[in-house]
C-alpha cells in the first residue's frame, strides 16, 4: 500500500513538472485566457489543479495535425 501511494505521488509530481515546464516553454503569444506569468503562477501554486487547467485550455502544438488526412 505504501508503494502504491509513493508511486502515485511520484506520478503526480512528474505530471506537475511536465505542465510547469510546458507553460514556461510555451511562447507568450500562444497562452490563452491569461498572460504567461499568470499561468506559471497558477500551475506553480495550485499544483495539480493548475496543471489540469493548463492542459484543458492550452493551444495544440500544431493545429494542422488535428485535421484528418
Amino acid at each position: 500500500m505504501l508503494l502504491a501511494g509513493a508511486l502515485f505521488a511520484l506520478f503526480m509530481v512528474g505530471f506537475w513538472l511536465y505542465c510547469l515546464v510546458d507553460v514556461v516553454l510555451t511562447p507568450s503569444d500562444e497562452c490563452r485566457r491569461l498572460p504567461k506569468a499568470a499561468w506559471v503562477a497558477v500551475v506553480a501554486v495550485t499544483f495539480v489543479i493548475g496543471a489540469v487547467a493548463w492542459l484543458a485550455v492550452r493551444s495544440p502544438a500544431d493545429p494542422g495535425q488535428l485535421r484528418p488526412a
